[in-house]
């Protein structure tokens, strides 16, 4: 009897064991998820955050532009510009590196028609500047914006 009673005892702790270490195994991988879930929710958020700055430094630059102003055009460009590589430092979880690449693609494309808009109208007479050559650069801008949008809808369905 007291055999039996002692298989019982091992075969409890056995089934403890086992049952703790599976406890163990889920409790690794739902801390795992919500590892992932926080960095991509800071991923996000210090993206928002870009983008809105971005939106402020585009406002001021369309201001300029507005006012004929070419040093504070040239002034409110970089400032844009550096909005546009602040995306380039930000930590990407892995699940949302494809979204990353859309944004550096989109952000590369606004730099490069800012960039060009700049030099377009800090290197030549108003009067001598031509719609084709506003057409290049507002082609480029469209596409930065569309390469953007294509990144947010990914980010929206990698984060359901």
């Amino acid at each position: 009897m007291n055999k039996k009673l002692a298989m019982m005892a091992v075969s409890a702790m056995c089934a403890l064991t086992v049952g703790s270490l599976c406890v163990g195994c889920s409790g690794t991988q739902a801390t795992t998820q919500n590892t992932e879930a926080t960095a991509a929710r800071t991923y996000m958020s210090q993206v928002n955050q870009t983008m809105e700055t971005l939106d402020e430094k585009l406002d001021n630059f369309v201001d300029a532009v507005s006012r004929g102003d070419s040093v504070g055009m040239k002034t409110q460009a970089d400032k844009a510009l550096e909005a546009l590589s602040a995306l380039d430092s930000i930590e990407t979880p892995d699940q949302l590196k494809e979204v990353q690449d859309g944004y550096k693609n989109g952000a590369d494309c606004l730099k490069q028609a800012l960039t060009d808009y700049v030099t377009l109208y800090t290197t030549q007479d108003a009067s001598a500047i031509n719609a084709d050559q506003l057409a290049t650069i507002q082609a480029k801008y469209d596409e930065g914006v569309a390469a953007l949008k294509e990144a947010d809808k990914k980010a929206a369905e990698a984060l359901k």
